[in-house]
């Protein structure tokens, strides 16, 4: 354990809803994937119980292994089917239909995380592959990009790169050796958490709406202090494509990644040129 040592922890008020976690201890080894299994079914009932909690903490050990975690009420959960097999992700995504006000939500199952969000910086997006049924897991048909995306306005209705994908195939669908080469986007939208009898859409606007102004600016340093037209809001976003194809840790051999590197330089290419489009300009 170590001190306190940032500002923010020095000035924050301890509260319990904060700091206790949900633990759970095997005594063996071979039983801490049981030992997680139930603090994940744990902390799912404590959501569930209280639905404005925005985080929780947990606390898994067995033997001499202890692991850590946050979760955060993104609607993806750990399920476990003994007819299924191994245990499987289902990935919730709320749409909001415009013409009634209601919320629809599409479940998709996932058992393969291609890249996870496990760094506090660089990559804020984690990657599913994904399927329409438990049944079909080793077939995913679809891709759930799961992002924490930038954005100086904070509105959750900023669609930059879904408005950029839908150009590339506007422009490129039409085209004989670039048609259907662009992974084609089926839907995207905030992710939203329920509150109770009503949804809100997870930002860093939401979460700190009770702390202080995000349009006041926030002070990050005594000498340095950000104005609003440069604070970095993130949106919790999901989107889902179709299955491109084959991943390239997929590769038989070295000459296979070269052609796909090659693949991909070209496309790229083609991007620019016709659309003036730079990948960075789709995804910092």
């Amino acid at each position: 354990m170590f001190p306190l040592s940032s500002r923010v922890e020095i000035k924050a008020v301890p509260a319990l809803h904060l700091i206790v976690a949900n633990v759970e201890i095997g005594e063996y080894l071979e039983d801490f994937n049981e030992t997680k299994l139930k603090l994940v079914r744990k902390t799912k009932a404590l959501f569930i119980d209280q639905h404005n909690r925005r985080f929780a903490w947990g606390l898994a050990a067995a033997c001499h292994t202890i692991h850590a975690y946050v979760f955060g009420p993104d609607d993806i959960w750990y399920v476990v089917n003994g007819g299924i097999g191994d245990p499987y992700l289902e990935i919730n995504i709320h749409e909001m239909d415009e013409s009634t006000g209601h919320m629809e939500k599409h479940t998709y199952y996932s058992k393969r995380c291609i890249r996870a969000a496990d760094r506090l910086f660089g990559c804020h997006a984690r990657y599913f592959a994904v399927s329409t049924s438990p049944e079909m897991l080793n077939t995913p048909e679809f891709l759930v990009k799961d992002m924490w995306a930038t954005s100086n306005s904070g509105s959750t209705s900023d669609m930059r790169e879904s408005l950029f994908l839908n150009k590339l195939h506007a422009e490129f669908d039409s085209s004989s050796e670039f048609s259907g080469k662009f992974s084609q986007l089926v839907s995207t939208g905030p992710v939203y958490i329920n509150r109770g009898d009503s949804f809100v859409a997870d930002s860093t606007a939401t979460t700190f709406a009770g702390l202080w102004s995000i349009s006041q600016g926030v002070a990050v340093d005594s000498d340095d202090v950000q104005s609003s037209s440069s604070i970095c809001v993130r949106q919790h976003r999901r989107t889902v494509s179709r299955w491109a194809g084959t991943l390239i840790s997929a590769a038989d051999n070295p000459g296979q990644i070269v052609v796909a590197i090659a693949d991909a330089m070209a496309a790229l290419n083609e991007v620019y040129g016709k659309c003036k489009i730079f990948h960075g300009n789709i995804s910092d």
